[in-house]
């Protein structure tokens, strides 16, 4: 939702005005028509830049696509040495629109309508214990704000996984999206990815 979009995107450091922005363009992004939203983009937007494209009217199939997005810059997209970017905790193949309490980072935790970073902080150390199985344990676990937030969230964990592998002191790595159905899996994206290291040439 773009609830929920907009909390992630500020909990990620992105600015009041530019969450509408990519929020409202996201939504005429993926909507069949073309007329924008008051902070949206449109096909009138898009052919105005220096390398013009239409807008797609229909959904993401990666997530590099968000690029495309006004508002979604390199940055935010990608993060930098000082904060995530957004890359690291939207998917495009899940079938969910929930979050998963048990597993979500900080970060996505912080992009629920009125979690603060007590409770968020408070539900990663409830859920070291044990996970949270049921609404009454998640009552416990979020106080007051209970009732605000059990209609974005799940307990029960998704088919999807993203799974992160990297070599101890090397800048090779796989980054996989990984679909299980029964005792079976889909890859769905690979990615090998080499970390940029940079050397520093001392001045004779």
């Amino acid at each position: 939702s773009d609830v929920i979009l907009k909390g992630l995107l500020a909990a990620i450091g992105v600015d009041a005005e530019t969450q509408d922005v990519i929020a409202d363009s996201l939504l005429d992004w993926r909507d069949p028509d073309d007329l924008h939203r008051l902070n949206g983009a449109e096909n009138d937007y898009y052919h105005s830049l220096d390398r013009p494209y239409d807008c797609k009217n229909g959904n993401l199939d990666s997530t590099e696509e968000l690029l495309l997005v006004r508002g979604v810059t390199r940055e935010i997209f990608y993060g930098n040495g000082e904060k995530p970017g957004l890359r690291d905790y939207v998917t495009v193949f899940s079938d969910s629109d929930r979050i998963n309490i048990n597993t979500a980072a900080r970060e996505v935790l912080l992009s629920l309508p009125g979690m603060d970073e007590d409770t968020a902080d408070a539900v990663i150390e409830y859920r070291k214990n044990k996970q949270i199985k049921n609404s009454a344990e998640l009552q416990d676990a979020l106080g007051g704000l209970y009732a605000g937030i059990s209609g974005y969230v799940t307990f029960s964990a998704g088919n999807t996984y993203r799974v992160i592998a990297r070599r101890k002191g090397k800048a090779f790595g796989i980054e996989a999206t990984i679909q299980i159905n029964g005792n079976d899996f889909t890859i769905r994206k690979w990615k090998e990815t080499v970390k940029q290291i940079e050397k520093k040439h001392e001045e004779s």
